[in-house]
């Protein structure tokens, strides 16, 4: 049952019969979302029993087989695991660059299903304070950033930006340094977050967030997720106080988090121009294609150019079965000048005893 190819098992296809004909009974408009229809079957050239399967992104058969054995002792459970992942878009569903919906953003970072009783409960975009924000260029959904940056996992991954979340080929794209956005905003409780030896200013500027409210499955222990940072402060703005934060913010705040924040390096240092991690610039470690084509190698007039870190992971612990609100959140720290974006993909649950950190993740 483990494997991903169910063609070799004619008692796990009769089970999937069995569960297909009883959603078509109880929950006809919901069987659409599972199975692919004969005339779907027929126009896609699929052929044997299980080609119905070949629209499911493949993240999801373990998800399928469960429900399939739950369905066995208890049909409407099953339907209900199903439910929880399908209620909004698949995996491998097409998302427009500006498209505002938050649901979507939630499958842009590879959280569009669900096992057990897992769940994404909301979604929303708002700015740091909590107050709503509405969708704008300072968000986006992509399938690459500039030339050779491409997601973790899935066809998608979100953009956060204190300028413009768009590379320098999409439409949209700010084609400078620095991009008006929605102007001062409200700093959370205890941000930003200081950086060891240096300066901090108080306020804050076109600050965005994701936040998402979520159920983690019940053997669950942790969760993380991927995420890659650029920034025009680097390397005329290191250890200033105008450097631009990325925070993740949980609530209620894990065991190792500095004021709910997940995301920083040992120092801790929280994601900024000073993280340990900012090494994909011209002369740095891992030089500068992963710049190419973001914007950030052609907009860097009279500064010395900019950088990003290695695409970055953090971890964090969780209770299965708790609900939880997880935040992603970017700001422009002192002024409205040399913006930065950062892309989120990849998130997964953990099944493991699980800290809070961050390192490379590749």
């Amino acid at each position: 049952l483990g494997c991903k190819s169910m063609t070799t098992s004619s008692l796990v296809n009769d089970l999937v019969r069995s569960y297909q004909n009883y959603l078509e009974v109880k929950h006809p408009k919901k069987v659409h979302h599972i199975f692919q229809s004969p005339q779907e079957r027929s126009e896609t050239g699929s052929s044997g029993s299980h080609s119905f399967l070949s629209t499911i992104y493949v993240k999801d058969y373990s998800k399928f087989l469960t429900a399939i054995l739950i369905f066995l002792a208890d049909p409407a459970r099953a339907f209900d695991i199903f439910a929880d992942g399908f209620e909004f878009p698949l995996c491998d569903m097409e998302i427009s660059l500006d498209d505002g919906t938050p649901l979507k953003a939630a499958v842009a970072i590879d959280l569009c299903g669900s096992i057990g009783s897992a769940s994404v409960l909301s979604a929303r975009y708002t700015r740091a304070n909590g107050t709503p924000w509405t969708h704008s260029t300072q968000g986006g959904i992509t399938n690459s950033f500039g030339a050779n940056v491409l997601p973790k996992a899935g066809p998608h991954m979100l953009v956060l930006s204190t300028g413009r979340a768009r590379d320098a080929s999409d439409p949209g794209a700010c084609g400078n340094k620095s991009c008006a956005g929605v102007g001062a905003g409200i700093p959370p409780t205890g941000f930003p977050q200081s950086v060891q030896d240096c300066l901090v200013n108080s306020t804050i500027n076109d600050d965005v967030a994701f936040e998402m409210t979520l159920r983690a499955p019940q053997n669950a222990q942790g969760f993380e997720f991927d995420f890659k940072y650029f920034t025009f402060d680097y390397p005329d703005w290191v250890c200033s106080s105008f450097n631009d934060q990325f925070v993740v913010i949980v609530s209620p705040p894990p065991a190792g988090s500095i004021n709910g924040n997940i995301s920083f390096d040992s120092q801790p240092n929280p994601v900024s121009v000073n993280i340990d991690y900012l090494d994909v610039c011209t002369g740095c470690s891992l030089g500068n294609s992963g710049l190419i084509g973001t914007g950030f190698d052609l907009w860097n007039v009279n500064i010395n150019g900019a950088g990003a870190t290695r695409w970055l992971t953090t971890s964090a612990p969780v209770q299965g079965g708790s609900e939880f609100t997880l935040k992603f959140l970017i700001w422009d720290t002192g002024d409205s000048q040399l913006d930065s974006t950062v892309l989120i993909d990849n998130f997964r649950w953990r099944y493991v005893q699980t800290t809070v950190g961050t390192l490379p993740s590749e």
